[in-house]
């Protein structure tokens, strides 16, 4: 028997007793599902029982009483007053009446004219007055039904402890009520402990509550609540993923859990289905509902790791995030290889879904809809087509060998790869003696093609060469021969200064156009990736290339505050003693020495200009500056 099972099985026992003469607490973390659970149960107990009363009476049914901010145990009455008036509206005034014989004269010395007329001005006289609550502490023949009392969030409640548990104690002693209370015990006892009260929470609980439970989930279960109250088919189809994933996950918070599914719909509603091929829309959503939950419950539960997650930056980024990166996969690889998951970017990316989680909406949706492959059926070019020439007939391969030619030596090629893979056919076909060539020709005119790329185009991904000798998800022919190898080194060397140029481009133009705005963001800015992802920008020099005299002008002119920032961000890259940060200077650390230098110098001179506030912050500044020069002088320099 489960968990739940259990607890289900001991509250139907408990609400069939006579007059218990105690509380059953409930209790759980926040978002654990306690509210969920007592609500379906409520269900059940109001289905349950159906059989009808009397005309002239009422049945009362379970009331459910949440107590958050309740602040005077008046407040309390008052919220179980409005969940007994429905039993009475419903019955009119006559019943009213003899339910309430005998109660109101005693509360209000008889003033209410009960005259049969149905006038509703008298009726609603009777709910402002506490008497309405004697319905459940004074025997009636009119009232039917057990007497239950769910008071949930205790733990919220601004009452202290021993006046909400002394009311709660006269309902269940005094007026044979069934109640059950549900609430976070840790917080419960903490607010206890830190209040003054000559007694603490055990001994209020031992005098009302006879048991308590511990709620833990079924999460299947939930899961499929979720699912088939969401109406969505596609969650349906995908239910095994979708409960191992959560599983996987760890989450118990089924607030999380409820808020994914109800976002993940939000975002379903605005993809147009009919525009797609149906099956592979299919595999499409499957793959988004398997990167949704996992992004989702990670980054819900404060694991901002998962922005790296898949992300081929992690590989190159320090140890701290190489290891979260890895947890992460531990977690959910099985399950993706199981469901033949493909990666994410095939789909809707890990970053653009928690651009969704943190502002509703993804700006570039259509756009990476309509470049998604698993949407749109690729169109093979020719050069792949002839990659697998041992597929084509003759006629096929000579077809694509011409239309090929043609693009390689007479055309315009856009991407590196592409010219290393038509080369690369090129050789393999000659030495097979399949097509000739002539191979230093052909060299010289891919080291054309190479060259003509790097100076027109300015999209990164012209410029790219793939891994392990591949890229396209197919592997260069002849990869090991003298002229690929050459190539490919030329390639990567061509790439390599490309992002060197754009990492001191970055850093220049940070520094150069230095405000207030970028000194409050400088650390994160250099927390990012450099261009080549090899690394961050903090773990390279973040000075290389600057006009020293321009960058200290920017400086002097910053808001006391930023000086401020900056010379903390300073002092913790160059692990000055007093920040009692420790690390190793590296080389990057100390091909900034020589712009430092330039830059204190430079603000030295423009002190002579200011005065006051902005003079003495300068001059701090350029204190900062001179520990870390001394800093890197005084350090053995290390790789």
């Amino acid at each position: 028997m489960s968990n739940i099972d259990y607890i289900t099985k001991y509250l139907n026992d408990y609400l069939n007793m006579d007059n218990p003469q105690y509380a059953v607490l409930i209790q759980g973390k926040w978002g654990c599902g306690k509210t969920f659970y007592i609500n379906q149960l409520i269900e059940k107990w109001k289905n349950k029982n159906n059989e009808t009363v009397p005309q002239n009476c009422i049945k009362l049914r379970p009331i459910y009483i949440s107590l958050y901010g309740a602040s005077s145990i008046s407040q309390v009455s008052y919220l179980i007053r409005k969940e007994l008036r429905p039993f009475l509206y419903s019955k009119g005034m006559k019943v009213a009446k003899k339910i309430f014989c005998g109660i109101i004269k005693t509360a209000t010395q008889g003033n209410f004219d009960f005259n049969g007329d149905g006038n509703t001005r008298d009726f609603s006289a009777i709910f402002d007055t506490e008497s309405i609550i004697e319905i459940l502490s004074k025997p009636n023949d009119y009232v039917k039904g057990d007497k239950i009392l769910i008071f949930d969030d205790l733990e919220r409640c601004k009452i202290p402890i021993d006046e909400i548990f002394g009311y709660i104690n006269n309902l269940v002693e005094h007026s044979k009520c069934k109640i059950i209370i549900i609430g976070d015990e840790d917080k419960i006892k903490k607010q206890s402990e830190n209040n003054t009260l000559p007694s603490k929470y055990a001994e209020f609980k031992e005098k009302l509550i006879g048991q308590t439970f511990s709620i833990r989930q079924d999460l299947d279960t939930i899961i499929d609540t979720f699912i088939n109250d969401s109406h969505n088919h596609h969650l349906q189809d995908n239910k095994e993923l979708i409960s191992d994933l959560f599983i996987a996950s760890q989450t118990e918070n089924l607030r999380i859990i409820k808020q994914c599914f109800s976002d993940f719909n939000r975002l379903i509603s605005s993809l147009d289905a009919t525009k797609y091929n149906k099956s592979l829309y299919e595999i499409f959503i499957q793959n988004v509902i398997a990167y949704f939950i996992i992004t989702y419950c990670e980054y819900k539960n404060g694991n901002n790791y998962i922005k790296y997650f898949q992300n081929h930056t992690s590989y190159f980024t320090d140890e701290t995030v190489k290891e979260n990166v890895s947890n992460i996969e531990n977690k959910y690889i099985s399950i993706l290889e199981k469901y033949n998951i493909k990666y994410s970017y095939n789909s809707i990316t890990i970053k653009d879904i928690i651009s969704f989680i943190d502002n509703g909406y993804i700006s570039n949706l259509t756009a990476t809809l309509n470049k998604s492959d698993m949407l749109n059926i690729p169109h093979s070019q020719d050069w792949e087509q002839l990659w697998y020439y041992g597929k084509l007939d003759n006629n096929t391969f000579l077809e694509k060998l011409k239309s090929v030619k043609n693009l390689f030596y007479k055309g315009e090629i856009k991407y590196v790869s592409i010219v290393l893979h038509i080369t690369g056919m090129f050789i393999h076909f000659n030495r097979i003696k399949l097509a000739h060539c002539n191979e230093s020709f052909l060299k010289q005119k891919a080291l054309n093609h190479i060259d003509k790329i790097f100076k027109k185009q300015n999209d990164n991904e012209c410029f790219l060469i793939g891994s392990y000798n591949a890229s396209w998800g197919k592997q260069y022919m002849e990869y090991t021969s003298e002229i690929m190898v050459e190539l490919i080194k030329y390639a990567k060397n061509k790439l390599d200064n490309y992002f060197e140029k754009e990492r001191v481009k970055f850093c220049k133009s940070f520094w150069e156009n230095i405000d207030d705005d970028k000194a409050g963001n400088i650390s994160s800015v250099f927390k990012e990736s450099i261009p080549s992802g090899y690394c961050s920008y903090e773990l390279s020099s973040i000075f290389q290339g600057i006009n020293t005299k321009r960058v200290a002008s920017r400086l002097s002119r910053l808001s006391n505050t930023s000086k401020e920032n900056i010379e903390m961000y300073l002092s913790i890259r160059y692990y000055l003693p007093e920040t009692k940060i420790t690390g190793a200077i590296s080389q990057y650390h100390l091909d900034d020495l020589e712009y430092l230098k330039g830059i204190k110098d430079s603000l030295i001179k423009l002190t002579s200009k200011q005065r006051l506030i902005d003079k003495l912050t300068t001059k701090s500044l350029i204190c900062t500056l001179d520990k870390c020069i001394n800093q890197l002088i005084s350090s053995p320099k290390t790789v």
